[in-house]
């Protein structure tokens, strides 16, 4: 038996859980001293609310008992981190995992750096069950699954610069001429380390971009599946998988919300792109 589990950066719907219950260690959020925890049953409405209003926020992973005891349960265990160079929560689960195989050492345990945020860790968790449900060794599972995670792409817009400063990413004079510009960026992921890729003028262009890109990178996507997850914006996901339909043939795709953490690192309305 092999399970699955994640840090909360793994945002999943209802179409992939297929009932399952994934174990995710939720990620704290302090919006000006007050905690959140980023777990199934947190109110993002409120939680949003807060984002909006604070002048500061901070984050903390979970820690390697938390990560130790996800691992407990029977069965070997792959767990999905949000990219290391973001969060320190893929060294805490390899800590967690380090002490679970000292004192259960037949125990197989692999955590994969997704390099990635949100639809990322949900690309990684698509193909793991794919694997598992072909009954891949955990080896052959373990060397697709890096394989898998150094091919794949992230993209996200982000409608509001805000977030971004707050985060100490971005100064206070860009994020002011960003909002008087009505610029968006477009952001990405080169190697796990978020960078900006390109910046248009309103959301429409933005989008467009973001298509541009999506096709300049995108190879064999007959066989990918691309992932759109949102920020309480499934208008503009649906928008976006529409556009991207018509030029570019994926295998599939899937429309997933987002929960607490990666909603303040896209900010509200914030759209994450991963094939």
């Amino acid at each position: 038996m092999i399970r699955i589990v994640g840090d909360s950066s793994l945002d999943l719907n209802e179409e992939l859980l297929q009932g399952e219950v994934v174990p995710k260690v939720p990620f704290r959020i302090d919006l000006d001293g007050v905690e959140w925890r980023d777990t199934p049953d947190v109110d993002l409405e409120k939680f949003r609310a807060a984002m909006g209003e604070a002048r500061h926020f901070k984050t903390a992973c979970g820690s390697p008992q938390e990560f130790y005891e996800a691992f407990e349960k029977e069965g070997d265990v792959f767990a999905i981190t949000i990219t290391s160079k973001l969060s320190g929560s893929y060294n805490a689960a390899v800590l967690g995992k380090q002490l679970y195989e000292q004192a259960h050492p037949d125990k197989k345990i692999h955590i994969v750096d997704s390099l990635s945020a949100s639809t990322g860790l949900a690309l990684v968790y698509i193909k793991l069950k794919e694997l598992i449900d072909k009954r891949f060794s955990f080896e052959e599972i373990r060397d697709e699954a890096e394989n898998f995670v150094a091919n794949m792409r992230t993209f996200f817009i982000s409608q509001s610069l805000e977030n971004l400063r707050k985060a100490g990413r971005l100064s206070n004079i860009k994020a002011l001429m960003g909002r008087l510009l009505r610029v968006i960026p477009i952001m990405g992921a080169t190697d796990g380390v978020i960078e900006p890729f390109a910046t248009a003028r309103g959301k429409q262009k933005a989008f467009m971009k973001l298509v541009d890109l999506i096709e300049e990178a995108a190879e064999n996507v007959t066989e990918k599946v691309l992932a759109i997850s949102h920020a309480d914006n499934l208008e503009d996901a649906l928008t976006l998988k529409e556009a991207i339909g018509k030029r570019i043939n994926f295998k599939a795709i899937h429309i997933i919300p987002m929960g607490a953490l990666n909603t303040l690192y896209a900010d509200n309305k914030g759209i994450i792109v991963s094939f």
